[in-house]
């Protein structure tokens, strides 16, 4: 029963680094398209300042 126990608690440790890992893959990937979107949307509002001045 113990060995069962370390070995489910292994495969646990090992799913939560995966998913750890994806989840901050994840996040890096989103934090640089807020920032290409921010840019974006700065460049345009800028565009339709100036068309209207």
């Amino acid at each position: 029963m113990a060995e069962e126990q370390a070995a489910l608690d292994k495969e646990k440790a090992e799913v939560l680094a995966k998913g750890r890992a994806e989840a901050d893959s994840i996040g890096a990937s989103a934090q640089d398209k807020i920032k290409e979107v921010n840019d974006f949307l700065a460049k345009e509002f800028e565009s339709a300042i100036n068309a209207s001045s």
